[in-house]
């Protein structure tokens, strides 16, 4: 989970897989009393936090039973070849993912998917394919792009100390990131991870099987518990995502009718006395386009035939008025841009430029620019230029 280029996720991830960071406490690397797990961190306890996920020896919570499910079934040429085939031919991962190596290194993790009931098993599998695709701009990107520049090393943790001259920015399916990472993946799969990082991006093996350890360590077992595909979007880019730290890459994990936290949100411009804000209602993000604001709701419902100011929520209840909505502000905001050759960069200012352009949110406007590009490249049209000149 990291950034990874200019062009699709690059804009979800930047520091990736910060979202479950081991505390850094003197490493005791086990050696436990017969009474004490020893945890995934090598550290001596009981509870949860020691004799659950990871749980290397000593008393630790009994695994439940596999099912009979054949991941290789359920991902099959066409489902995976339906997610790469949307990368572009010039992207570096066509020629390094594949669904053979994908099955290469599932050999070592018998019980991805394979938890539950059947339905329980596809969830898991879909979640991981959901984040695999965020993280890779679906299996475009093998490395976070300009990753080499970025700081990836916590020198407090001295149990997997950081090697001068190496780098432990985003690599592979999950975007495997920082020192205390690499270090036991590299143990845990058979490869240096600390002197030789960049394995992750030249083994397709090692590399899927980078993320296969991350997702059993850190995410599997929320998912098979039932909590839902949500609280694994904080196991794997929390610091970065979650608790409205960036909730553009969030919902690009979903599909969200309304604005996360958006009654918590005041949208309503008290100077605009044509549209006046009505008590107790909210003119926050809804619908394909996430129309907001009073000054928005009132001229959409008069035109649309709805009562934007007194019944806004209107626009996450009926599905029609909705997606009127986004084709409301788009005839009169951002159609003229794209028709008189502009390109789409001015478009998101249009949309939502306070919020993202001229530096505000980076990330954001690169996940827009991929978006559109990668739907040119499926409609087999060239994307213009000014792609991006707002950022």
């Amino acid at each position: 989970m990291v950034p990874l280029n200019r062009n699709l996720l690059a804009f979800i991830l930047a520091g990736i897989l910060i979202g479950f960071r081991p505390s850094h406490v003197a490493g005791q690397n086990c050696g436990c009393a017969a009474d004490l797990c020893c945890s995934r961190w090598g550290f001596c306890g009981t509870g949860d936090d020691y004799c659950g996920t990871g749980c290397q020896q000593g008393p630790c919570n009994p695994l439940p039973s596999t099912n009979n499910v054949s991941v290789d079934d359920i991902v099959t040429p066409e489902f995976f070849n339906s997610i790469i085939d949307q990368a572009d031919s010039s992207c570096t991962g066509k020629s390094f993912y594949s669904r053979s190596v994908f099955l290469d290194a599932l050999d070592s993790y018998p019980r991805f998917g394979r938890v539950g009931t059947s339905d329980d098993s596809k969830r898991e599998i879909a979640a991981f394919f959901a984040h695999v695709t965020h993280e890779t701009g679906h299996f475009c990107y093998i490395e976070e792009i300009d990753g080499a520049s970025r700081d990836y090393c916590d020198e407090n943790n001295t149990e997997y100390p950081c090697v001068a001259g190496k780098g432990y920015y985003g690599r592979g399916p999950i975007q495997l990131s920082w020192n205390f990472n690499y270090g036991p993946a590299g143990n845990s799969i058979g490869f240096d991870g600390l002197n030789a990082p960049e394995t992750v991006a030249t083994d397709a093996v090692v590399s899927f099987k980078t993320a296969f350890w991350y997702w059993m360590n850190n995410v599997h077992s929320i998912i098979t518990s039932g909590q839902g595909f949500g609280p694994t979007i904080r196991a794997i880019n929390g610091a970065l995502e979650c608790d409205g730290r960036n909730p553009a890459t969030v919902q690009a994990h979903f599909c969200y009718i309304e604005e996360i936290d958006g009654a918590s949100k005041d949208y309503c411009d008290e100077n605009n006395t044509q549209y006046p804000c009505v008590a107790g209602k909210g003119y926050y993000g809804r619908g394909p386009i996430q129309l907001s604001w009073n000054f928005n709701y009132g001229p959409a419902g008069n035109s649309i035939g709805f009562d934007g100011l007194n019944a806004p929520e209107t626009v996450a209840t009926d599905a029609v008025v909705s997606f009127k909505t986004a084709f409301w502000f788009w005839m009169n905001n951002v159609h003229s841009i794209i028709t008189s050759g502009q390109g789409f960069g001015p478009t998101i200012r249009a949309i939502n430029g306070a919020l993202e352009c001229d530096g505000r949110n980076p990330a954001t406007v690169r996940a827009r620019v991929q978006y559109y590009t990668d739907y040119c490249n499926q409609l087999g049209v060239a994307p213009g230029d000014n792609l991006t000149y707002v950022m």
